[in-house]
């Protein structure tokens, strides 16, 4: 039964990594299906995309497609760095910006020649997005292009017991709430409060219990990020192969749409919620 002390709240269930591989597509493609997703975020440097993007298009009409812009993976010949060397270039302001912003035009054009339209929202692998220079290129080619896709905003954060909580705050650190005040300026689309981070060391009825942890206390219009999987993967491929497979199977379970009811969550697209920027994004307390 419904919670009857808590408002009825739009929730924004957004995947990574859709592209990477056969069992991670099928997964995102099975939960976006069956209305467990709302939004799709797409790697479009991987072999796969232009057969994946003909697979998700069908969906569009009520989950929003993304691009899930890469600089870390080895997905293609174009630029890219390990991400601690990204990291650090970018807060001593180092990174080169020409290898970076021909790799983003390379993506976008990507997309939008694999979907016939721009990227409804646009985020990073890794959260690459929001650090210092590549948010500023990031808007700049957006705004060359015309288009104003909503954008992920990493704060304020939701985090489950102290060993997340670190891990968002350091993620929250890199570059959100700089990239929440820059959206602010432009009056761009963009998330007001943002969940999904933990250690990916959580069974089904852990990551369950994660999750009933983060919704039963995020503002309406949150985004939670996710990345289901449906094929074992081995760890030298793909590190977090084995929390794909448990979110997959706890968020296709009667036990998620059961969570969803009981706290009055109903999925969204960020299309629909985002369209005006919120006024006090950065200002939000992060939820203990």
């Amino acid at each position: 039964m419904p919670d009857t002390d808590l408002p009825s709240r739009a929730i924004v269930l957004c995947a990574d990594d859709y592209a990477l591989s056969e069992g991670v597509d099928r997964a995102i493609l099975d939960l976006a299906a069956a209305g467990r997703l709302t939004a799709v975020g797409c790697l479009v440097q991987s072999p796969r995309w232009p057969a994946a993007a003909k697979a998700l298009a069908p969906l569009h009409e009520h989950v929003d497609i993304g691009l899930h812009f890469n600089l870390t993976e080895a997905l293609g010949s174009a630029w890219r760095r390990g991400l601690p060397q990204l990291l650090a270039a970018s807060q001593l302001r180092l990174l080169p910006a020409a290898p970076i912003r021909a790799s983003l035009e390379a993506q976008l054009d990507a997309f939008a020649a694999a979907l016939e339209m721009p990227p409804d929202y646009v985020d990073g692998h890794r959260h690459v997005h929001q650090l210092p220079q590549i948010r500023d290129l990031l808007l700049e080619s957006l705004e060359r292009h015309g288009w104003r896709p909503w954008l992920r905003v990493t704060a304020p954060l939701v985090a489950a017991n102290d060993a997340s909580a670190f891990k968002a705050r350091l993620i929250a650190a890199l570059g959100a709430r700089q990239l929440a005040a820059r959206c602010r300026r432009a009056s761009w689309p963009h998330n007001p409060a943002f969940t999904g981070i933990y250690g990916f060391n959580a069974d089904v009825p852990g990551y369950l219990a994660l999750l009933q942890s983060w919704f039963a206390r995020i503002p309406a219009d949150t985004l939670f990020m996710c990345h289901p999987g449906a094929d074992p993967t081995p760890l030298a491929v793909d590190p977090i192969a084995p929390a794909r497979l448990v979110e997959y199977e706890a968020l296709r379970s009667a036990d998620f749409t059961r969570l969803l009811a009981r706290l009055k969550l109903h999925p969204a697209t960020g299309r629909s919620r985002y369209a005006q920027p919120p006024a006090t994004a950065a200002e939000t307390p992060p939820v203990p």
